[in-house]
C-alpha cells in the first residue's frame, strides 16, 4: 500500500486546486489549505545538499526543510487531525 506523500503540482489556473478538493473527499488522504509555492524559491538551497540518495546528504536536507513554516503548520494540523 502506498504510504508516500502526493505532490499535486501544475500553473496557476490549470485545475490544482480542483484536484485538492476531489483527492480530500477520500477517507485515507489529507491535503493541507495551504498552498506551496515556497518550493521554487528552496531549489537553489537545496542543490547545496548534494546528492540526496547520500544518508548524510539527505539527513542534512530533511533538518534544513523541516524548519520551513509550512513543514510545521503541516505537522500542527496533523496532529489536530488525529
Amino acid at each position: 500500500m502506498f504510504k508516500g506523500p502526493i505532490f499535486i503540482v501544475g500553473r496557476p489556473r490549470s485545475g490544482t486546486k480542483l484536484l485538492r478538493t476531489i483527492l480530500s473527499q477520500h477517507s485515507k488522504i489529507s491535503i493541507p489549505f495551504w498552498e506551496s509555492s515556497f518550493i521554487p524559491h528552496l531549489a537553489d538551497p537545496v542543490s547545496k545538499f548534494g546528492d540526496l540518495s547520500v544518508p548524510e546528504n539527505f539527513n542534512s536536507f530533511f533538518q534544513f526543510i523541516s524548519k520551513v513554516e509550512f513543514f510545521k503548520m503541516i505537522k500542527k494540523v496533523h496532529y489536530i487531525l488525529i
